[in-house]
């Protein structure tokens, strides 16, 4: 067995939260993978200039993310999370007529963390979801183990 096929991936990652939503184990083994995914995030119309710059230069995609339409969650209380989707199919399935715009795990807490709007995100693929909140996506990106 290599390496890559002994690392879940992130839907079954994200099942064992929704299987168990109070296992500290499923989060924590959800969050040491997070930075190293990728996510799909659903976009509602892109201006060509933001688009070519996508594609051209990966440095400015958290700036330029930041002036998109992007698909968020909307709780009960009015918190905003970013919607991140773990395929495309579960985007395409959930937001058409939208773009998917492929983002890292590290992009996409990057973002939450500095857009003043989200209070979290959320992780959907075909089975549910899971929510990482702001102040965790924070600590994760200074290292800590949460």
């Amino acid at each position: 067995m290599t390496m890559t096929e002994s690392i879940p991936n992130m839907g079954e990652l994200v099942l064992a939260i929704i299987n168990d939503p109070t296992s500290k184990i499923a989060r924590q083994n959800l969050y040491q993978q997070v930075k190293n995914g990728r996510f799909f995030l659903a976009v509602h119309g892109i201006p060509l200039n933001l688009y070519n710059a996508l594609d051209s230069n990966q440095v400015f995609v958290n700036q330029q993310l930041m002036h998109m339409p992007l698909q968020l969650a909307v709780a009960d209380n009015g918190s905003k999370a970013l919607l991140a989707y773990l395929d495309k199919e579960t985007l395409d399935a959930n937001a058409p007529n939208h773009w998917a715009i492929e983002v890292s795990g590290s992009d996409l807490l990057n973002l939450v963390i500095l857009n003043h709007e989200f209070s979290a995100t959320v992780l959907k693929g075909s089975m549910g979801w899971a929510g990482i909140a702001k102040e965790d996506a924070r600590l994760l990106m200074k290292g800590y183990a949460v």
